[in-house]
């Protein structure tokens, strides 16, 4: 009998304390730290986490950290003009465009126009060793200045022309023996008698 009463009275007891803790929690505006009598903060002995009178994920500084969202960017398209499509040659000592020069320009052109990550185009002249440097210098810089001046009748604006400019032998990617008969000579350094249309983009990440 006694045994019951103890039993009841713990019963009763461990009920007032709970319905005093939760009157004293209801008490608290929405989202306070929960603290006992001493003031200290109360914790969670399962979750180890401290208790509130309302839980909001990612605003409570009680709760777990929440992971970052991982952003994830999108790839960058580039208009890309192949080393191959962006090159033209010319004829030995001479800056005339031919039919077959003027259709891949027509080409590039039309690449250009339409392309929104392309800011500017660089027109760069080269030509062979073949003569004195002043005067290759200067046939580089007519050819370059043929290739703009065609890109322009066919919609590539001057505006979007950069740079014009002519390198003149300084950008030989030949190697021909030195003794060969002149026109075999002329012939190995064709690669050398050249325009190129470096292209500028628009933002600085390289092109893809």
């Amino acid at each position: 009998m006694k045994t019951t009463r103890k039993l009841t009275s713990a019963c009763m007891l461990a009920a007032m304390l709970t319905t005093s803790t939760l009157a004293h929690a209801d008490a608290l505006d929405d989202n306070m730290v929960v603290r006992d009598s001493h003031g200290n903060i109360v914790h969670s002995y399962e979750h180890g986490t401290c208790a509130r009178t309302k839980w909001e994920q990612g605003s409570n500084p009680c709760a777990p950290a929440t992971p970052p969202v991982k952003q994830v960017q999108a790839p960058v398209v580039r208009t890309v003009l192949s080393q191959e499509d962006k090159t033209v040659y010319f004829g030995f000592d001479s800056a005339a465009l031919n039919a077959q020069t003027k259709q891949q320009l027509n080409e590039v052109a039309t690449t250009l126009s339409t392309a929104r990550d392309v800011r500017s185009a660089d027109i760069v002249g080269y030509a062979d060793s073949m003569g004195n440097a002043a005067y290759n210098q200067a046939l580089s810089r007519k050819r370059a200045q043929a290739v703009k001046d065609y890109l322009a009748t066919r919609g590539y604006l001057n505006t979007q022309v950069a740079d014009v400019r002519g390198v003149g032998e300084t950008g030989s990617v030949t190697q021909c023996d030195t003794s060969l008969p002149r026109d075999e000579k002329i012939a190995c350094l064709s690669a050398d008698r050249r325009v190129e249309v470096e292209v500028q983009y628009v933002t600085t990440e390289p092109a893809m």
